[in-house]
Parts: structure tokens; sequence; C-alpha cells
């Protein structure tokens, strides 16, 4: 139901309050425009959502008494934070002053007050609840960042995901995959060939914007990947593993790497989606990645490594292109979790990292969902005689292969 008014302009006085001036309606911006938001545009600021002070600015509202805009005398302004599946409509609007310091690349969208409550104006663009704020249980992240650094103590990646990902930048990809759901990022470029004025990873030095993550530092091995995300594919319900992500740079500049990495992945499973998000400026490296298959004739894990039992070797699978990813890459998407099942807690600032980041919100946890308790069944690869990388342990849980029947084996690639 749209509201009968705009919320009023909230305010923050510098020490982490903030108030609402009830002579101001919130206005939103259009580019350089302050500019009335529609009453149906505002809705209530979704689960997962925060907000920022913008020091040295002041918000610009409209007078209730006048209907004319007029700077807000008090405080600085103050902007929201909308978390995934929701797209932001207005930035927020304000004035600066002679001495304001350059924002953090984030999206600053309206935001105001009324009846109590938080309004912005957005839209939910994206159902899929992967990402929602309200279904982590960041006591299960930590658990899982302690358990599978535990499991895999030489890995770079896995150690880049869980103290520069999940715990600092509160990565909704990263957290998943440390609560052993549906996705896996995998970072492997520390470079690229881009020169983007907003990237959020890199920034010049001579550039007096500060980016908002610190990219990936180090060129990973094929065997970094295929080690953690083999188990991933094999074991995680709606399993995807993805390549290209905010805190790394063009991964076709990995695209040795990557084949190689695809390779060996599709040796020991046909799980799963493999997706790649590029720009797309190697084209001859995209179709290599969407030709890899495994070799027509290759010997049986189990005659390599007799006391390994496997089920079966999986059979060459060709490597396509997913041209129209807006299908959901293993059919249905989970269902969503009922408002009675979810235990919502008081918002918390997030102590870790340089700069803001989201709230988290904590659903309730069910023992199950515990990676602690899940990881003696997770798959493993080991190190074989003669350097070779065997796999190893359990292969999976009985649901889990039941999730993933029918999944796809091939690569998604998104170019942007």
């Amino acid at each position: 139901m749209a509201l009968q008014h705009s919320p009023y302009v909230l305010y923050s006085d510098g020490e982490g309050n903030v108030f609402e001036d009830t002579t101001l309606y919130a206005l939103g911006r259009s580019g350089h425009y302050a500019t009335p938001v529609p009453e149906e545009d505002w809705i209530e600021l979704p689960e997962g959502g925060n907000l920022y002070e913008l020091p040295g600015r002041r918000a610009v509202g409209i007078d209730v008494e006048t209907g004319e805009m007029r700077l807000c005398e008090e405080g600085w302004a103050t902007a929201a934070f909308i978390p995934p599946a929701y797209t932001g409509l207005y930035l927020a609007s304000y004035v600066n002053e002679p001495d304001a310091p350059t924002l953090p690349l984030f999206c600053y969208t309206a935001v105001g007050w009324h009846d109590d409550k938080f309004y912005v104006p957005a839209l939910r663009i994206e159902q899929d609840i992967r990402q929602e704020c309200d279904g982590f249980d960041q006591d299960a992240v930590e658990r899982g960042v302690q358990a599978l650094q535990e499991f895999y103590p030489n890995n770079r990646i896995v150690e880049h995901l869980a103290n520069n990902c999940a715990l600092t930048y509160n990565c909704p990809a990263a957290r998943n995959y440390f609560m052993g759901r549906w996705e896996c990022p995998v970072p492997t470029s520390p470079a690229c060939n881009s020169n983007c004025v907003g990237c959020i990873s890199f920034q010049p030095e001579e550039e007096n914007v500060v980016s908002s993550h610190d990219r990936l530092n180090f060129k990973p091995t094929a065997g970094e990947i295929v080690e953690y995300t083999v188990p991933h594919l094999q074991s995680a319900p709606f399993p995807i593993i993805s390549f290209g992500q905010g805190c790394e740079g063009e991964p076709l500049l990995m695209w040795e790497t990557l084949k190689d990495a695809i390779h060996q992945i599709r040796k020991f499973t046909d799980k799963g989606s493999i997706n790649i998000n590029t720009n797309g400026s190697k084209p001859d490296a995209v179709e290599a990645l969407c030709q890899v298959k495994l070799p027509e004739q290759h010997p049986r894990e189990d005659q390599l490594y007799p006391e390994v039992p496997l089920r079966n070797v999986l059979p060459a699978q060709q490597l396509r292109i997913r041209r129209h990813p807006g299908e959901h890459p293993r059919g249905e998407p989970p269902r969503r979790v009922d408002e009675h099942q979810l235990l919502r807690l008081p918002r918390r600032d997030r102590q870790r990292g340089r700069v803001p980041g989201p709230a988290r919100a904590h659903p309730q946890h069910r023992p199950e969902d515990d990676p602690m308790a899940q990881l003696q069944h997770r798959p493993r690869l080991v190190h074989g005689a003669g350097g070779h990388r065997r796999y190893g342990g359990d292969h999976g849980r009985e649901g889990a292969d039941a999730a993933a029947e029918g999944g796809i084996s091939g690569v998604e690639v998104r170019i942007f």
C-alpha cells in the first residue's frame, strides 16, 4: 500500500545516532538533480539493510509547509544500503560542504522515516533467496571458516575467502560456501585488462577514491582450485562454482589455469554448474574454456588407486556457453523460508574491515546445517603417489546426490 506522503528526512549527529526532521519530506536524486520520489516507490527497508552517515554533506528535502526544496540544517545527511535482490531507484539527495571527504565506492540509496519505520525507494528484482541477509547464521559461518581452514590448511583461496571475503566484507557468496550450501566463489586473477573508473577492488594510487575491497594478490594453481571446489560440487545442494568475483581482476587473464582446473574438476564430478563472470575481452580464451572436455579414454581411478573405492568414472562431457542465464542453472531454486522459521535479532554494526558494510541478521540454525558436523562427510582431494592428486573420502550425502540429480555439467559464461 502506497504512503499518503513521502517519509521524513533523516540526519545523523556524527556519533552514530539518527534522527528524523519532521519539517522536511525526503527527496531522491537522479544524476545531479534532486527530485521528489513517487509515494508508490517507497518500500520498507528490507531485512539486512543498513544506514550510512554521509559526513560533510547536508540533506536536501521538501519543506512540509511551503513545498519548497531546502537544506536540512541539522547534522549530516544519511543514505541506505539495500541488500542483494533489490535495486535502488533513487540516490540520496544532499549538498556537499567544501571539506566533504570522498566516499567509498558503495551505492547510497535515498532513505526516510515514517510511522516508526525506515523507507527506501527500491524494487525487488530477484526472487532467488540464496543471498538474502536474513538467511545467514554468522555463528555457522564462523564455524565453517574454522573447520574448512583446518581442512585445507595450505589452500590460499580458502584462506582468502575466509578472512577477506566472509569475515571482513560479509560477501554472501563466500558466506554460503562456508555454510556448505549453493554457491562457491572462485577468485583467481590478481590483474585486470580494464580500467573501470568505479572498480571496487583496485584504484590507482593517484586517485582519491578508496576501493571498497582488497583484491586477490596471488595467482592460484589449478590444484588449489580443484581441491576445494570438487567437494563443494559433490556435497552442496544446488551447487555452483563461479569464477570472476568482486575481489579479483579479469578471470580470462588466468584462462590456462581455469582450463586445467575445469578439466580436472570434471574428471571427478559432473554435478553442479561452472560459471564465469567476465568482460569477454579474450574471445579465444572463452572458446577454449567452452571446448574443454574429458579425454575419451582414460584409466579408471580405482585402477590407479585401488584403495580408493569410486562408484564409476564419469563420461566425457563437452562444456558449453549458457547464452540465456536468466533460468536457474539447477532447475527450481530453494523455497523461501517461512517467516515463523526465522529468528530475527537486532542489527549489529560490523567490527571488521576498513569501510562500512551490511548488517547481519541471524536465522534459526539447524544442527544438520553445521559445517563442522558435515565435515566428516565432505569429499576430499589428497596427495597420491608420485605427486598426483587422487579423490578420497566420502562421496557426498545421499540427500545432496538427490538434490543434484539432473544438474548441468557445462560452463556458464556471463559477459559484462
